[in-house]
């Protein structure tokens, strides 16, 4: 048993690694500077290279990107998530002033879907191959398939 959870626990922490690879492989190759997106557009052009390189080397961008990965990921693992660039503050101080209604919305998501699949799925179960089996099937069945940006749209759309 205990070699089965260390195995699971190693094989976690390897998909944990490859996807936060994946992830800062896919923000280091996203289009444009995050420098220069910092700088407001009427001074983009003013003189501002000193600044750009100043900020570069503040941030680390001018190292070599495995340098930028090993230090990145170390600060992530330490809860150290770096500042927001839209307005300075830290990104965990920015989480934790939402994490209370973030809470309380999946909460009460949790609450509606379990108050409405237990007796769904006991009603289906005591009459198993009805009419009522079919469609607790195909309505459960199309609530896990479609995405949830998608069907938020259409609740936005149907209950609006």
């Amino acid at each position: 048993m205990a070699a089965y959870i260390v195995r699971r626990i190693a094989i976690n922490l390897l998909v944990l690694w490859i996807i936060s690879l994946i992830l800062f492989t896919v923000v280091q190759a996203a289009p444009g500077d995050p420098i220069r997106m910092m700088i407001p557009p009427s001074e983009l052009n003013t003189g501002t290279e000193e600044f750009i390189a100043m900020r570069r080397h503040e941030l680390g961008l001018d190292r070599p990107i495995l340098v930028q990965y090993v230090s990145w990921l170390g600060n992530a693992v330490t809860g150290d998530l770096g500042s927001s660039f839209a307005n300075g503050r830290a990104v965990s101080a920015l989480i934790y002033e939402r994490i209370g209604a973030t809470i309380l919305l999946m909460g009460l998501g949790l609450l509606i879907s379990i108050s409405i699949a237990i007796p769904l799925g006991v009603w289906s179960a005591a009459k198993k191959n009805s009419a009522v089996d079919y469609v607790a099937s195909v309505v459960s069945l199309s609530a896990v398939c479609i995405p949830p940006f998608f069907l938020g749209m259409v609740g936005i759309y149907v209950l609006s």
